[in-house]
Formats: C-alpha cells, sequence, structure tokens
C-alpha cells in the first residue's frame, strides 16, 4: 500500500469485535459494566461523543490483549481488606505483615488511617465486569498485602531491618512492588545499607534475574519545596518515580517535582478549575469503617470518592503498578530496565503550558514535573510485544575533589545604564522561581515594565526582558502571562517589605528565567526604565562550576551526581547538571531545608535517557539565598548506559546509521520517515528508520451504545480526510481533521446505516 493511499474496510454495525480480524492490530475493549466506570476519568477522560477531554490512561487500548493475568502485584502499604467484595478474586497472596511478622495482610486499623492500602489495591486492580463499582488498571493481576505500619496510632513503619525484609520478600513469586508511600521526615531521606542491599538483590535476582518492577510515589509536598531527588527511595534509578496529573493534565498542584522522576499518572487535585470529577474513586473498607463513614442504602460506603480521601501521587503510583501488570502480562521477559523503557517510549505530554517540557537530544519530551509524561496502555502494550530486552548496562564514574567556594547569594540582577562615555552599573540580590533559571548568563537585554501582568501585554517582548510587580494574581499566572507575550526572562518585583525577597511558590512550569526582586530595587528598576535612560539588564548565577569530559560512548540512561559541600543550610542551594548536549538537570532547587549540607548526597535524573554519554558535562553549584556561606569540597558523576560505537557522539551507534543511511549524517532526534517515531526511538526498537513503521489502516469498534471509534495510526503534522458510504465505489468526504500521534481516533453515530465502507485518507 502506497503511503498516501487509503484503506477501506467493510462492517456491520453488528459484528464490532470482529474489527480485529479485519484490522491485524491491538483489539479495543468495550466499555465494562463496572458501575463507576463513567466517572472513572483517570482510565478513560472522554465526553459522551468519545472526545478527550484531558489526560487518561487509555486503558480500554490494551485490555484488549491483556488485563494482566499471571502478574502479582505487592501493594506495600497499611494492609487491604481482604475480603473486600472488589478485592478478595484478586488477593491471591503472597501476603505479610513485617510488623508482628505473620501472614495476615489486613488493614492496621478500621479507621482511615487504616484505608490506604485497600483505595491503592483498587486502583491497581480491582475486579472487572462483576456490575458493582470500580476496574483497576489491571483486572485480572493477583495482589499481595505487605503491611509495614504499625497498629499505633497513628500508625508509624515498621524498622529499617524489617523494611530490608520486605524489599527482597517473595522475590521471585510478586513481579511488582507499589511503594505509594514516603517517609514523613524533612529533608534527606537516605536508604539504609541494608535496604539498598536488599533492592539490589531484588532487582538483580528478583524474577529469575530480570528483576522485580518498584513503582514509587513521588511524594505529595511541592508546597513545602520538596522534591523528589531529596528521597533516596525515589530517586533510585532501579526504581519508578511517578508523579501526578490532575484532570487536564497539568501537573497537580502538591506531586514534589524532580529530575528522578519517570513518568506521571492522573490523580486528584484540589482545584477549582474543574467542576466536577477532580477527584478519583477507589475501593475503601466496607461498611462504614475507612474513609467513608456514612451509611447508605447499597454498597456505596465500600468505595471512597472526591474530599474523602488524599489520592495524591500515591494513586498515581498504584494506576502505574497496573499498567506494568499488563505490559508484564504481554511481555514476562521484560527485564526491570526494559519496563522502564517501554514506559518512557509510549508516553503523553497534555500540558501545553508546561514551559520546561522540553526535548533531549535524542528527541524525547520530558519535564521536572511529570517526567517522560502519562503512558497510554495500548501505546504500552504494543510497545511491550515489539520490544527486545537491552543489553546489559554498566556505570562510568569521574570525580573531582576540587574545593570551590560559593559565592553568597550569587543570583543577581545586573543593570548597565550608558551616558555618554559613562557606564554605570547596579547589581541586585534577586530570588529564583520554581521553574527555569539562569544558571548559564542571560544576554543583557531592553527591559519594559508590564506593571501588575494580569493579562498578556499586547506588546511583544521577543529579545526583552519584562519587569512586573506583585499582585492581582498567583506568581504562575503573572509570570505565564509575560511568557506568552514571548519575554525573554522576568523580574517580578515586591510590592511591599522593602528588602524582602520571597519564593515563588508553584512556578515549576515556567520556562524563561524568573527572579523576584525586593520592592526598592524594583522602584530603582522602573524608575531607571521610566526616565528613558540606555538601560540593557541581565540575569546571572555566580556558581561553583565543575567539567567533567567523558570519552566512553555509551547509549545513556540514568545520571547521578554525588555532591560534598560543607555549608551551614541545604536549602540555600541549587545544583544543574547539563550534559554535552545542552540538556539540563534541576538536581536541586532552593528549598525549605534548614540543615546543613549536602555532604555526600546522590541526585539523580532521567532526563538523558538516549543521549550519548561522550563529551562534556557539568555540574553547577550556586547558592541563591543571602546570609550563610559555604563551600564544594568535590562531585562525582555517575552515568549508566549501553556501550555504543558513536564515533560523531550523537546517540545513533555507527553500524546501524551506516546499515539504513550509508553515512552517520543523521542525528538521533530526526524522524527520517515522518511517522511521529525519532530514529532515537527507532533504534531501540529495532524498526526500519527509513519505512514507515504502520501503513494506513482504519479500525473500526464499538465504543459505546451509541457512538463507533475509528482509529488509525497518526502523525500530528499530517491532516486526514475521513469517507464514508453504503457504496464502495462513490464515498463522500465527511470529516477533514489534523493527526494525533500515535493514533488518531474520529467518533460517528452507531445510528448510520446498517452497512459502510470507510476511507482515510492522508493528505499529502
Amino acid at each position: 500500500m502506497s503511503r498516501f493511499g487509503w484503506f477501506v474496510v467493510f462492517f456491520a454495525w453488528g459484528l464490532v469485535s470482529d474489527a480485529a480480524e479485519i484490522n491485524p492490530r491491538l483489539p479495543y475493549s468495550p466499555a465494562p459494566n463496572d458501575r463507576a466506570w463513567d466517572i472513572q476519568w483517570n482510565m478513560e477522560n472522554r465526553d459522551l461523543n468519545g472526545i478527550r477531554l484531558g489526560a487518561d490512561l487509555n486503558v480500554r487500548g490494551a485490555w484488549g490483549y491483556t488485563r494482566g493475568a499471571g502478574v502479582t502485584i505487592a501493594i506495600v502499604d497499611t494492609g487491604v481488606e481482604l475480603s473486600h467484595p472488589e478485592l478478595a478474586e484478586r488477593m491471591t497472596g503472597p501476603h505479610f505483615n513485617f510488623d508482628v511478622g505473620t501472614t495476615n495482610g489486613n488493614p492496621v486499623s478500621a479507621r482511615s488511617d487504616g484505608a490506604h492500602g485497600t483505595a491503592m489495591a483498587g486502583l491497581a486492580a480491582a475486579t472487572q465486569n462483576n456490575e458493582r463499582g470500580i476496574s483497576g488498571v489491571a483486572p485480572e493481576a493477583g495482589m499481595a498485602s505487605w503491611v509495614i505500619f504499625t497498629t499505633n496510632f497513628p500508625p508509624a513503619f515498621v524498622s529499617r531491618a524489617a523494611l530490608a525484609e520486605m524489599f527482597q520478600y517473595k522475590i521471585q513469586d510478586v513481579q511488582i512492588q507499589n511503594h505509594s508511600w514516603t517517609p514523613p521526615v524533612a529533608g534527606l531521606t537516605a536508604v539504609s545499607p541494608a535496604e539498598d542491599l536488599a533492592i539490589s538483590n531484588a532487582v538483580t535476582a528478583g524474577r529469575g534475574g530480570k528483576g522485580v518492577i518498584m513503582v514509587r510515589a513521588s511524594g505529595n509536598a511541592r508546597q513545602d519545596g520538596r522534591n523528589a531527588n531529596d528521597d533516596a527511595y525515589i530517586s533510585d534509578p532501579r526504581a519508578i518515580a511517578v508523579g501526578a496529573v490532575n484532570y487536564s493534565g497539568r501537573s497537580t498542584s502538591y506531586s514534589n517535582p524532580g529530575a528522578a522522576i519517570l513518568v506521571a499518572a492522573p490523580s486528584g487535585d484540589n482545584i477549582n478549575e474543574f467542576a466536577f470529577y477532580t477527584n478519583l474513586i477507589s475501593t475503601d473498607l466496607t461498611g462504614t469503617d475507612g474513609f467513608n463513614y456514612v451509611n447508605f442504602e447499597d454498597d456505596s460506603a465500600d468505595y471512597t470518592y472526591a474530599t474523602l480521601w488524599d489520592a495524591g501521587t500515591s494513586a498515581a503510583t498504584a494506576e502505574i503498578s497496573g499498567l506494568c501488570a499488563l505490559i508484564l502480562a504481554a511481555n514476562p521477559g521484560l527485564t526491570y530496565r526494559d519496563v522502564q523503557q517501554v514506559l518512557i517510549n509510549s508516553s503523553l505530554h497534555y500540558d501545553d503550558e508546561d514551559a520546561t517540557a522540553t526535548r533531549n537530544a535524542a528527541g524525547y519530551l520530558k519535564s521536572h514535573t511529570v517526567g517522560f509524561g502519562v503512558p497510554d496502555a495500548g501505546w504500552a502494550i504494543w510497545t511491550a510485544l515489539a520490544w527486545s530486552n537491552r543489553p546489559a548496562a554498566v556505570w562510568i564514574e569521574q570525580s573531582s575533589t576540587q574545593t570551590l567556594t560559593l559565592q553568597d547569594a550569587g543570583l543577581r540582577v545586573e543593570a548597565r545604564v550608558v551616558s555618554g562615555i559613562a557606564t554605570n552599573n547596579y547589581s541586585w540580590i534577586a530570588r529564583a522561581s520554581l521553574g527555569e533559571n539562569a544558571d548559564l548568563p542571560t544576554g543583557y537585554l531592553p527591559i519594559v515594565n508590564v506593571g501588575l501582568a494580569t493579562n498578556t501585554p499586547s506588546q511583544d517582548l521577543t529579545g526583552k526582558g519584562a519587569l512586573l510587580f506583585r499582585g492581582g494574581g498567583p506568581f504562575l499566572r503573572k509570570l505565564e502571562n509575560v511568557q506568552r507575550a514571548s519575554a525573554e526572562f522576568a523580574i517580578l518585583a515586591n510590592n511591599s517589605g522593602g528588602t524582602t525577597l520571597e519564593t515563588m511558590r508553584y512556578t515549576e512550569t515556567i520556562g524563561i528565567p524568573a527572579v523576584f526582586l525586593g520592592q526598592n530595587d524594583g522602584l530603582t528598576l522602573s524608575n531607571l526604565i521610566e526616565s528613558g535612560a540606555s538601560l540593557t539588564v541581565q540575569l546571572r548565577t555566580d556558581a561553583a562550576s565543575y567539567a567533567f569530559n567523558i570519552t566512553e560512548t555509551l547509549l545513556t540512561e540514568h545520571v547521578g551526581v554525588r555532591i560534598r559541600t560543607e555549608h551551614p543550610r541545604r536549602g540555600d542551594l541549587r545544583v544543574v547538571l547539563i550534559s554535552p548536549t545542552g540538556t539540563k538537570s534541576v538536581l536541586q532547587a532552593i528549598n525549605t531545608d534548614n540543615a546543613a549540607g549536602p555532604t555526600n548526597w546522590t541526585y539523580y535524573s532521567t532526563h538523558h535517557f538516549y543521549e550519548s554519554s561522550a563529551g562534556e558535562w557539568k555540574v553547577l553549584v550556586s547558592d541563591q539565598i543571602f546570609n550563610n556561606q559555604g563551600s564544594v569540597k568535590g562531585v562525582d558523576l555517575l552515568i549508566q548506559g549501553v556501550p555504543i560505537t558513536d564515533t560523531d557522539h550523537d546517540g545513533l551507534d555507527d553500524t546501524w546509521e551506516l546499515t539504513y543511511f550509508g553515512d552517520l549524517l543523521k542525528t538521533a532526534a530526526e524522524d527520517s520517515d515522518s511517522d511521529g517515531y525519532r530514529n532515537a526511538r527507532e533504534q531501540i526498537l529495532g524498526t526500519d528508520p527509513r519505512v514507515r513503521g504502520f501503513p494506513l489502516r482504519v479500525g473500526v469498534d464499538r465504543w459505546s451504545s451509541t457512538r463507533i471509534r475509528l482509529s488509525w495510526p497518526g502523525v500530528n503534522a499530517k491532516t486526514y480526510e475521513i469517507h464514508a458510504g453504503t457504496d464502495v465505489e462513490n464515498l463522500g468526504l465527511i470529516h477533514v481533521m489534523e493527526g494525533n500521534f500515535p493514533e488518531t481516533e474520529f467518533f460517528i453515530s452507531s445510528t448510520s446505516p446498517a452497512l459502510q465502507f470507510f476511507k482515510i485518507v492522508e493528505r499529502p
């Protein structure tokens, strides 16, 4: 079939289930009969016409092939109500209580503080099509309840020794561990040597050497300045760190950011953007126990919805654990590293306002809030089926013991005023946003005073900085407004307090350097602008800079940076890693931690997956808050990856590149055959980068009792014509639409004529 040809499906409405026989592809599952399915927007976020409303996991795209049978997920939590009607069939064990040493996996209490594990179990693998409440992501997977909390009030974590026992428990029988918990401590949280050894045993010897899949919540303390890299359990490259997105696909207001986050999944959020369905529904302890203590005439008390429980990144993690069960059911031979990379290669970003979502040198879109995005379950299963196990990875390490003094309050706004032959210079201390920073100096640029910036400025700010003042709205909205006007950077000045500086919370998605300036300095800058002086302004950071020249050519996976400092307050410091191709990982932002350090801490990043390791890597450490002084005593760079021969350091193996292209002129980020899959992914999947991965074939499924779903492989930059009719020789054009990668959908009424032909045409 030609690239711009068409494909016809002969289809009788009463034979929807036969669509897979007509068009070889993953079958699309009918909607389940679970009563709450229509409000499980995290599974399928669509209106009554099938139109996507926001982020979801697209589980129906996977269920036609697998529902997770044969895979066991350990719910490591407060215990699961083993007899719950929605869960009992799934609770196949092995259960264990690591506090008291018994095989009783029931909850530690009947209160809400004992219900968390039951809610996680429902999201991961609640039984489907039983005409009860909900469906889990993997509704045929087995589950084990592993209790790691005590029966004290409130429940507390078991000992570190017990946690070490848990990590390596039944590692041949349990394929996935769901860790929807984080230690309730501030500052840096380390893993004990015994726990580290146990995790190593699980991922090297578990599942017959393929490794147990460990899925971890990134945490819910963004408002306190917490980061996924503050917790060694979360940032561990052997685990899958999961963030949370809300109904629209934006990172939730609480989800901890961090370069260590791999993917995200839907969860609830206490925001006012959506009038309905902003939280999740899941299983609760039955009757009046647990979160839901209200009596109902039916079994509604067995479930919890809306504000009765804090779903958080815990819920997102349970959903990803369920998805991992679907992936392993489709391809049991995958290693733990393979599963991580299947998720990377099947994830999508939904938040167009997240300007920090940038592409690395391999062409993969990633951000510090959602990692590589929200996995699409159907795409993940196809990827898992097509996946070949990755070669063994190695770690390389390079160290610097150079001591560098940190400039106190090193983030500055620099201004130059030229009058005749004289130049007056100004330097003001500033406080960084939580998004993009001037880790490398900006240019000296003209600046425009845009006032409060409560709306997008009408002036084009391309090539200029923007000065705006506090008031009239939240920091994030105001900075987004000047970002939309194409400002190169933003300076937000205080409207009170004289010299007071504040951290601009919830600004992680700002993609231009933005700083907070004191009121007095802001007024001085405003007066300079109004005076008509020849004024240019720069944002700059005085940082301790370490350079590492890597000669080994690895196809990079995780990257670590170990730092030793002598500094009285860790929260003053910002730590940034920049790869040879310019991809930036923020390993630590300024925060509220008053402890000294970091003294010997390793930060990790997922953002450099599939980039070449060769070249100069930079680590920048800056002090960005006034009053504490210190120094960096040494830095180590650790790179995990697969060795390749890559003389031009583009992330493409020379043999692969020569085999398909005959030269070394292509790049990993290119899409040589215009099918939506970049060369880096084609290399990983072993597909031909010169030939489109999928022919233009249309699938037909019954989506609901009133709607039919047409689907075909789509590309974002392409336009598609949909033709239909009862006469194959005389089909009429019924719709023109832009494509969506990786799959484009169109929904039509099932009341159309009983016999139709469909033709999809891709416009050149």
